[in-house]
């Protein structure tokens, strides 16, 4: 039996209640904070072009997330859909680096990597204990039980295995993962959560323009993924569904030059003229318009050559020169 005595003094050094708040907070997860939505916008528009009406409803969910005093599942869960190469995967960098302060802490998962039902298990989640390499954990467990305040990326859901959505009823619903070798809890409470998908881009377009109303376009979405495997009670537990539009020309030249100075940089050089648009109608030829990225994968393999070339002759400023009918794009020593 505790001394009368001495159970006054506990509680007079300990408040109990505010202890016990404190333990139920960790449990669930993380803190309320507050985010400048407007700030959010502006820092994700800065990276990412063309898609604003997309970027207002990511950063209105992801502050209302973090709004709350506590959480029992990710901050914010997002569906992207839409064409590919429009920014759906550039979101994810952004968010994470105008949040978190860098996109390095971006956890992506190449659903693609996930085909075979048995091995993304395993791969994500880790081998159970006893098994080989059960210590090294899962893909995704791991690095959230190292740190749980970053963004998740599962990209192009549609090319992984259906069974590793079942991992989606605990991270959506619960709010953690456990992990199959240690047994411990990945925190997702902390983190927000995307999932792209480029599942059936044409109809995608369809309801966008067809459906004004936010929650029925996210209804009218689930029902089409409905389609293609994706169970009810998964869908379910993500609460926005969004649409990437195709991007305008003047957007995708914008980008392409923007790249382009990127890439010059890269090799110390400065670019100081360049006809965007000449670029971007021989791209489009190139990849037959599949999209920016596909672009400056086309703009990178034929502009490397010249740069390096330009590079070993000490040249410092460089024009890009468009051959329309031979398909090549050249740097050239700029002229005084």
């Amino acid at each position: 039996m505790v001394d009368p005595i001495k159970q006054k003094s506990i509680e007079q050094l300990v408040d109990w209640n505010a202890f016990e708040a404190k333990l139920a907070q960790r449990e669930l997860g993380g803190k309320a904070k507050v985010i400048n939505r407007a700030e959010l916008i502006a820092g994700i528009t800065d990276l990412v072009h063309g898609q604003d009406a997309a970027v207002e409803l990511l950063a209105k969910a992801i502050c209302n997330g973090y709004a709350k005093e506590r959480r029992t599942r990710p901050v914010a869960t997002f569906l992207l859909v839409g064409p590919p190469g429009v920014g759906k995967t550039e979101v994810a960098k952004a968010i994470s680096k105008v949040i978190f302060g860098s996109e390095n802490d971006l956890l992506k998962i190449d659903c693609s990597e996930y085909k075979n039902a048995e091995e993304a298990i395993h791969k994500l989640i880790g081998m159970g204990a006893g098994y080989k390499n059960a210590e090294q954990g899962g893909a995704l467990t791991r690095p959230m039980i190292a740190k749980p305040e970053r963004v998740v990326l599962f990209d192009e859901i549609e090319k992984g295995s259906r069974a590793m959505l079942d991992i989606f009823l605990s991270m959506l619903n619960d709010g953690y993962v456990t992990e199959a070798g240690s047994n411990k809890k990945a925190d997702f409470t902390r983190a927000v959560v995307i999932i792209t998908s480029n599942i059936e881009h044409d109809k995608c377009s369809s309801i966008h323009e067809t459906v004004t109303d936010h929650e029925e376009r996210c209804v009218a979405f689930k029902a089409l993924f409905e389609g293609h495997g994706f169970r009810p009670e998964i869908l379910d537990r993500i609460p926005d569904v969004v649409y990437f539009a195709p991007l305008p020309p003047r957007v995708m030249g914008r980008i392409i030059a923007g790249k382009m100075r990127t890439l010059c940089s890269e090799y110390n050089i400065v670019l100081n003229r360049v006809d965007a648009d000449a670029v971007l109608h021989l791209l489009q030829q190139i990849t037959r318009n599949s999209g920016v990225r596909a672009m400056v994968a086309a703009m990178e393999r034929r502009l490397g050559d010249s740069l390096a070339e330009a590079k070993q002759n000490r040249i410092t400023g460089v024009d890009i020169v468009v051959d329309l009918d031979n398909h090549s794009i050249h740097a050239v020593a700029s002229q005084a």
